[in-house]
């Protein structure tokens, strides 16, 4: 620490300069206290990333509608089925009938309710979807050997202009050999080709 008018050398604690007695100018301190640094929350194998509504053909002439559920380790397959569809049925009902709706405000939310359906997987962690019905089954990423899925796409009519869904599939090909087939109406979105190329990489083969 040196004088600002003198330049002569200063001890550490001095208030004024020995050579021209001038004072010292303490240079204010600074705060060197650091904030703790924030690290983003590690993810858990349980996050949902996506949701596909897909009808699953589980044997010749027998569809069904699924939810495929993505986590980041593995996927779940949760069903609707008949028993299912029964049960949401009835807890729909008793609860609109609390309500005390009249008929069109029940029919919209009940239309509301099947609609918003698959949005429940979001939240819903691998052991409830499981016990929700014993078809429903969850497999590990490691377990799939390699998948095709193919998006669904418009089709214009060429009278009338109007425009149709084309089903789109995915097909899930597991190391034991078994084929899991799906259709769905899923157009092409780039963040889920990303999400997918993510979990799959050269296992899949992504068809817009």
């Amino acid at each position: 620490m040196f004088c600002s008018q003198c330049g002569k050398q200063l001890i550490p604690s001095a208030a004024f300069c020995p050579n021209c007695g001038s004072r010292v100018e303490t240079p204010p301190q600074q705060n060197t206290y650091s904030p703790p640094p924030v690290y983003p929350p590690a993810p858990n194998a349980e996050d949902t990333l996506f949701v596909l509504k897909a009808s699953h053909t589980l044997s010749f002439g027998n569809t069904v509608v699924c939810h495929v559920v993505f986590k980041r380790s593995w996927l779940v397959l949760a069903h609707m089925t008949v028993a299912l569809q029964k049960r949401e049925n009835a807890l729909l009902t008793e609860n609109l009938k609390a309500q005390n709706l009249g008929l069109i405000k029940r029919t919209a939310a009940t239309m509301h309710y099947w609609g918003d359906f698959h949005k429940r997987y979001l939240a819903i962690p691998t052991e409830a979807i499981l016990a929700e019905d014993p078809v429903n089954t969850a497999i590990r990423y490691d377990a799939i050997s390699h998948v095709d899925y193919k998006c669904a796409y418009e089709s214009l009519g060429n009278e009338d202009n109007s425009s149709s869904t084309i089903n789109g599939y995915l097909h899930i090909s597991l190391s034991s050999g078994e084929t899991l087939k799906f259709t769905h109406q899923k157009l092409h979105s780039k963040a889920a080709q990303e999400l997918l190329t993510g979990l799959f990489g050269q296992r899949l083969k992504y068809k817009k």
